[in-house]
């Protein structure tokens, strides 16, 4: 299972998993994952109550060619990652186009 899907899951069965899936401090996501445009515009607005506790971002499924759209819409979403993902010590993308 992704962990989108894990998230998703657990957050939804009572408080008890809610509170112990948003005290989670190192969270590693690949945002990749996501294939619809719709769900990655929902997990984005999710990522703001666990922005402190992410620790890295990834886009990079090399199969993918929605990825430089979800680098677009994720950047115009979040221009500035320092203030908004405190944490973030590590950021990958692929397919990024060099005028980006």
């Amino acid at each position: 299972m992704t962990i989108f899907d894990i998230l998703g899951s657990l957050c939804l069965v009572n408080k008890r998993f809610l509170l112990i899936c948003l005290s989670y401090p190192r969270f590693q996501l690949d945002l990749s994952y996501i294939k619809k445009n719709k769900q990655f515009d929902l997990f984005c607005d999710q990522l703001t109550s666990i922005s402190s506790q992410i620790v890295s971002l990834s886009f990079s499924d090399q199969n993918d060619a929605t990825i430089p759209c979800k680098i677009e819409r994720f950047s115009l979403r979040f221009e500035v990652l320092s203030d908004i993902f405190s944490n973030l010590n590590s950021l990958y993308l692929s397919h990024v186009d060099p005028i980006m």
